[in-house]
């Protein structure tokens, strides 16, 4: 149980916080790949 609430917040923290940071860099890709 503990590791699986650990996981948990790793998650929540990866979807929040991570979330935000692929976005910058699929924004900034997006234009380089689009054909």
């Amino acid at each position: 149980q503990v590791q699986s609430n650990i996981g948990g917040k790793i998650t929540v923290n990866f979807r929040e916080e991570g979330k935000k940071v692929i976005d910058g860099a699929r924004i900034a890709l997006l234009p380089v790949f689009d054909p």
